[in-house]
């Protein structure tokens, strides 16, 4: 009557279902960390844009930008991070005349990003950048020009006070055209200087 056979799943057979399921996990994964980096980079990209408001409203204040730096004296950049405490600034000590009283700078940092704010001498123009340790990219802003700047970095680097460069005091943009300094160097074959979004 009916015959019953054992049979199994042939060895191509198997090999073809582990490979289907291998490339789902990849494709994946890589969608995955996709969009890790894209979240990593937006939480820099709006920190950026942040500390620029801050600089403004400082601005504002005073009449002089403040650096990340002690005091806020020009060309003493340090990086901000997400517990770092507000800069103290004391009367006259970007200036000489500015600001004309003891205050404080205040940005707010996510977490595993670093912002960095260099001033020009006397405070009259500003240079900033951000990079998310957790990110493939570096956000950058001049107080001569509106556009963000951006430029690879490696994922895992946190940012560094040297990757911006010291602001101008002039209506020079700081980052038009200009190569990256590590950790915010640029790859090949993406972009290799500092490019507006």
């Amino acid at each position: 009557m009916f015959k019953h056979t054992m049979e199994g799943f042939s060895l191509v057979e198997i090999l073809v279902v582990v490979s289907l399921v291998f490339v789902l996990i990849v494709m994946t994964g890589t969608q995955l960390m996709a969009y890790n980096y894209q979240s990593a980079n937006a939480a820099a990209a709006a920190d950026l844009r942040n500390a620029a408001a801050a600089e403004k409203t400082f601005y504002t204040n005073w009449g002089v930008y403040a650096s990340s730096g002690y005091s806020g004296t020009p060309g003493s950049a340090s990086v901000l991070l997400s517990s770092s405490p507000p800069i103290e600034i004391y009367q006259y000590s970007i200036n000489g005349t500015a600001p004309s009283a003891n205050t404080t700078f205040t940005i707010s940092v996510s977490q595993n990003v670093g912002v960095v704010v260099n001033t020009s001498a006397m405070g009259a123009s500003y240079t900033m950048g951000s990079k998310n340790a957790a990110g493939d990219r570096c956000f950058a802003m001049d107080s001569d020009s509106r556009e963000v700047y951006w430029i690879n970095g490696p994922v895992g680097a946190v940012m560094a006070n040297t990757a911006v460069p010291v602001a101008l005091a002039s209506s020079y943009n700081d980052f038009e055209g200009r190569g990256g300094v590590l950790p915010c160097l640029g790859t090949a074959p993406a972009s290799v200087i500092w490019t507006a979004l």
